[in-house]
């Protein structure tokens, strides 16, 4: 996709309005207001309060990433970028209700969803990267999908990004913040999805 054609703001919240659709029970009343004040773009989150905990996330994993993959995106750009929910007047109860999902298991439906997620992954990345990349996806058997994910090296460092540290052990802190937005996408469709960068020949 050619970014001289294309507004960035633009595909930012339509990459957002993906992910966040993508995490709630109530897909049709999520809103995102977009706001530019100087170089500042504040991206403001309506939905539903009962889903509010379901972007958050355990501990606030899920709307952290979001946050970090917003944020590497807006520096490409030039613009600073701040993303709250409802202006980020959450209840102090917001805690993630036991069961984080409502898992889509009509077959036709998952093929769907999986489509769409497979798109949704290479508009991420392609807000973040600069040269040539692809992705594919490879069904492993039962629910466990592979995204390979091949870049030159140059946009496998922006990709990866500074070192941080997640539940699962030490990652990059762009790269850690794609999988768990990709993970919990992918548990709403019974599936246990993993991410790997490997270089462009």
């Amino acid at each position: 996709m050619d970014l001289k054609e294309t507004n960035p703001i633009s595909r930012m919240t339509d990459v957002l309005l993906s992910i966040v659709k993508g995490l709630v029970r109530q897909p049709d009343k999520v809103k995102i207001n977009v706001r530019e004040i100087a170089s500042l773009t504040v991206f403001q989150i309506q939905l539903e309060k009962n889903d509010i905990p379901l972007i958050i996330g355990k501990g606030g994993k899920h709307f952290r990433s979001i946050k970090t993959f917003a944020l590497t995106v807006g520096r490409r750009f030039g613009r600073d970028i701040n993303v709250v929910v409802d202006e980020d007047v959450l209840p102090q109860s917001a805690k993630p209700p036991s069961r984080n999902f409502d898992i889509v298991t009509d077959p036709e439906a998952v093929r769907r969803g999986m489509d769409k997620l497979t798109s949704l992954i290479n508009e991420m990345i392609g807000l973040i990267a600069i040269d040539k990349f692809t992705v594919e996806r490879h069904n492993i058997g039962g629910p466990d999908v592979i995204y390979e994910v091949k870049s030159t090296p140059e946009d496998e460092v922006r990709l990866f990004g500074p070192m941080s540290q997640f539940p699962y052990g030490p990652d990059g802190l762009v790269y850690g913040s794609i999988k768990n937005i990709v993970d919990a996408l992918g548990k709403t469709l019974g599936r246990r999805i993993r991410l790997v960068l490997n270089k462009l020949n």
